[in-house]
């Protein structure tokens, strides 16, 4: 009898320690149960976290951190502090760092303080986005702006308003039947908009006058020769797209001019344009202006860029 009694106080004992060891160690339990599960991008452990930039504002502080995964899966947070309080903590970025001629600064004209980050979008050097956060005179600092631009951005003031406006290049034709690196970045000047409170293109600076016959007929003259690509002896980047010269056009307020170029233009570079080998791949002049003005559509400014040629492209 005593032995079946020691027997059932043994196993009672084991089933209360197994209970208590289970509860108390369930994530080490877990942990190794689940240690060579595949990890889903950006779900990223406290592996290695680094400060990989610090930047000052008065009594503000930016703390950029990136915590590692593995040397190609990362997730970079911003961290901002005032008075050694923290205000405000975004993840999500890649690489990011200050732009220093927006760091500081009033870019609205609304008397707050703007602060401008800039980084590569999805690893690439040729897409660089910018985040703008605002700390008001009163009030929580917030995020008020987000640009992405192929090729980069420049904020300075170019009406004399002491707010800064942006210039930058669409996206919106990077590798559209063509290589990337030779891609237009067709430029695109914002202002800032009180009412609708973000920056919107600014259609007054971007009008030009048209081209003469005479400079519309230079720019075909270019497309007969075999090497469209490289470098001016200005330093000035040439044009590796019969369409690029189009798109400044339009998006200058020329739209009709970019017809009459298009035109002219098939007629020498047609051949080309007409085969798959990366200056794109079209059947005719028709076909030209209809799959640009489709792509056209898919630009973040292309209400404003109709506007701006009168309502109508082709």
């Amino acid at each position: 009898m005593k032995n079946k009694n020691k027997i059932v106080n043994m196993t009672a004992c084991i089933i209360v320690f197994v209970a208590v060891f289970g509860i108390s160690y369930y994530p080490i339990l877990n942990f190794i149960k689940t240690k060579n599960t595949p990890r889903v991008a950006y779900q990223i452990p406290s592996y290695m976290s680094t400060t990989t930039g610090q930047y000052f504002y008065n009594d503000v502080t930016f703390d950029v951190v990136t915590t590692y995964e593995d040397s190609s899966l990362y997730d970079t947070e911003l961290d901002v502090y005032q008075n050694n309080k923290p205000i405000l903590k975004q993840d999500g970025y890649s690489a990011i760092s200050p732009a220093d001629q927006a760091f500081g600064v009033d870019i609205t004209g609304n008397g707050g303080k703007d602060f401008v980050f800039e980084g590569d979008s999805d690893g690439s050097a040729n897409f660089v986005d910018y985040y703008i956060f605002e700390l008001p005179k009163n009030g929580t600092i917030k995020k008020i702006a987000e640009l992405n631009t192929s090729g980069g951005a420049t904020f300075k003031d170019l009406t004399g308003n002491g707010r800064l406006d942006v210039e930058l290049g669409d996206m919106t034709f990077n590798c559209w039947e063509s290589a990337c690196v030779s891609s237009p970045n067709t430029e695109v000047i914002l202002s800032w908009d009180f009412a609708q409170q973000s920056y919107v293109m600014n259609s007054n600076l971007m009008r030009k006058s048209a081209p003469t016959q005479n400079t519309i007929k230079q720019m075909v003259d270019y497309f007969r020769n075999d090497n469209w690509c490289g470098y001016n002896p200005d330093g000035t980047y040439r044009y590796c797209e019969p369409w690029d010269y189009a798109l400044d056009l339009i998006y200058s307020g020329n739209a009709v001019s970019a017809k009459s170029y298009l035109n002219l233009v098939w007629s020498v570079a047609s051949s080309t344009m007409e085969q798959n080998s990366g200056n794109g791949n079209f059947s005719s002049e028709k076909d030209l202006e209809n799959q640009l003005l489709s792509n056209l559509k898919s630009s973040p400014y292309y209400t404003a860029i109709l506007s701006l040629n009168g309502g109508k492209i082709f």
